[in-house]
C-alpha cells in the first residue's frame, strides 16, 4: 500500500485569512462608491449654451434669441397706421412702450430703441407715445384711452352733423 500524505488544513487560519479579504474587498467597494457620489455631488455642472450678454442688454436683442425653441424672425417695418400702442410705463429712469406692430406679437421697447427696423420710440408720455418712421415723429395714442375715445367720437359727430 501506498502511504498517503496526510493534510492538514488549519481551519482557524483560514477562517482569519478569508476574513481579511472579504474586510479588505468590502473596504474596496466602499470606497469606490463614496468616490461615485462625492464626484456625482462635487463635479462642476455641465452648462448649456447661453448667449453672450455682457454688452448693453436690451428688450429688442433679447426677442432675437429663440427663447422657447422657435426661430426668431427679423420683423419688418410695419406702417405706422399699424401701430397699436398696447401699454406704457413713463416712470422711472427707462419709460418703455408695448407695441403691437401688424399682426405680429406685441413688442417692448425703451425709449430710443428700434423694435423693429425702420421705428424707433422717441417718447412715451401718460397716454401717448411717439414713434419715429425714418425721421418722422408720430404721435400714437395708447388703445382704449380717453383721448383716442375723445378723438373717434368727436369725428362720428362731425359725420352725424353733416
Amino acid at each position: 500500500m501506498m502511504n498517503i500524505p496526510a493534510i492538514t488544513i488549519n481551519v482557524e487560519r483560514s477562517v482569519r485569512i478569508l476574513g481579511r479579504l472579504l474586510v479588505v474587498a468590502l473596504v474596496l467597494l466602499l470606497a469606490w462608491r463614496g468616490a461615485g457620489w462625492a464626484w456625482y455631488f462635487a463635479a462642476p455642472a455641465a452648462h448649456p449654451l447661453i448667449p453672450d450678454l455682457r454688452g448693453g442688454v436690451s428688450l429688442a436683442n433679447a426677442t432675437r434669441f429663440p427663447w422657447f425653441g422657435t426661430l426668431a424672425q427679423a420683423p419688418v417695418a410695419a406702417p405706422v397706421s399699424d401701430i397699436k400702442v398696447i401699454g406704457l410705463f413713463a416712470g422711472g429712469k427707462r419709460p418703455m412702450a408695448l407695441l403691437s406692430i401688424g399682426s405680429q406679437n406685441p413688442v417692448a421697447a425703451v425709449v430710443g430703441e428700434s423694435p423693429v427696423p425702420g421705428l424707433q420710440l422717441v417718447e412715451v408720455a401718460g397716454d401717448y407715445a411717439v414713434i419715429a418712421r425714418n425721421g418722422i415723429n408720430e404721435k400714437v395714442m395708447l388703445t382704449g384711452s380717453g383721448a383716442a375715445t375723445q378723438a373717434k367720437k368727436s369725428k362720428k359727430k362731425e359725420g352725424q352733423s353733416e
